[in-house]
């Protein structure tokens, strides 16, 4: 069994640590490839496992609303839905304000200038300002606390220390799912699309 620390971020109600418990359906890989990872890091998933329903790499899911699939009891997989508030949340209350001089284009992105106020402060190497790797005022304001775990490719675990990845419940289609990403060397927090055979971390919100 496994306990892990929770935080509130808005309205919402959020687990503080990646998931890591290992699934009876699907796969998972360790971060980096070494089980010393996992305790810090979590475990990365194939969607199949994310949702604990048989092929869903293959095949478009009837995915319920709230959908538990691996979280615990009273908790679920985010929807996109979840995801984008979390990082509205974040933009209007801790965004980084270093970013204002840009591009006003920029500015309108809700997922902009995010980073640092959502990654942990182990997530250190003397990046810029607003850079998820920044050690400067304003790290982790949200208690989110972001890792970076990597992600796994053709069962090749890889980019740890340099990305996070995660999982949402909303399919584009048969193959591929939204997710979300930052980089040590970004700012935003992206909404990206990738196929259900790779692995990604899990993060769950409570219903």
């Amino acid at each position: 069994s496994n306990a892990y620390t929770t935080v509130k971020i808005g309205t919402q109600c959020w687990m503080k640590e990646n998931l890591r418990k290992r699934p009876t359906i699907g796969n998972s890989w360790n971060p980096g490839g070494d089980e010393g990872n996992v305790a810090a890091n979590g475990l990365l998933y194939d969607w199949t496992a994310v949702m604990q329903v048989a092929d869903a790499n293959n095949t478009l899911v009837a995915v319920q609303d709230k959908h538990q699939g691996i979280c615990p009891n009273g908790w679920h997989v985010p929807s996109q839905t979840e995801w984008e508030t979390l990082s509205h949340y974040t933009f209007d209350n801790y965004r980084c304000t270093d970013c204002e001089e840009i591009d006003p284009i920029w500015q309108s992105d809700l997922a902009f200038c995010v980073a640092k106020a959502l990654c942990s402060t182990a997530w250190n190497d003397g990046g810029s300002s607003c850079n998820a790797n920044s050690n400067a005022i304003g790290k982790n304001v949200t208690g989110f606390s972001i890792l970076s775990a990597g992600s796994c490719f053709s069962e090749t675990p890889g980019s740890f220390g340099a990305h996070a990845y995660f999982w949402s419940a909303t399919q584009r289609d048969e193959i591929a799912v939204n997710s979300w990403s930052l980089g040590s060397l970004a700012s935003s927090f992206d909404l990206y699309s990738d196929n259900k055979s790779v692995g990604l971390s899990v993060r769950c919100v409570r219903n």
